[in-house]
């Protein structure tokens, strides 16, 4: 796990919508050589599900998600409670999803130099 200060957490958890703001920043900040994370939590697991694009020649979310390892977010931490409340199958979310406690959440969560929630 990062040091104190050594990354950037982004916090995803509203459903998914027309706009990717917060995985276009995630992108957006790694093309820049800053450590992010991003942990997806509550309805913001359904962002990690296949999708289509949510508008006429839009971008799909599953498609920018699929580049984060290109950008070297090589995985996207989801929560094992929330995983549990919506009775997700982990295998059915992209390849590079983690589990992870509510308590190591909080513990990211305080360790991040910066967080944004979405």
């Amino acid at each position: 796990m990062l040091s104190s200060s050594d990354y950037i957490l982004i916090c995803i958890e509203t459903p998914p919508s027309i706009d990717l703001e917060a995985t276009e920043m995630a992108l957006a900040l790694a093309a820049f050589d800053l450590p992010v994370q991003v942990v997806f939590r509550g309805a913001g697991l359904f962002w990690l599900l296949n999708q289509e694009p949510r508008k006429e020649g839009g971008k799909s979310a599953s498609k920018i998600l699929k580049a984060f390892p290109l950008y070297d977010i090589h995985e996207v931490l989801v929560t094992e409670d929330d995983i549990e409340k919506y009775s997700i199958d982990i295998k059915d979310l992209l390849s590079h999803c983690k589990l992870i406690s509510n308590n190591n959440l909080a513990t990211l969560i305080q360790n991040a130099s910066h967080y944004f929630s979405f």
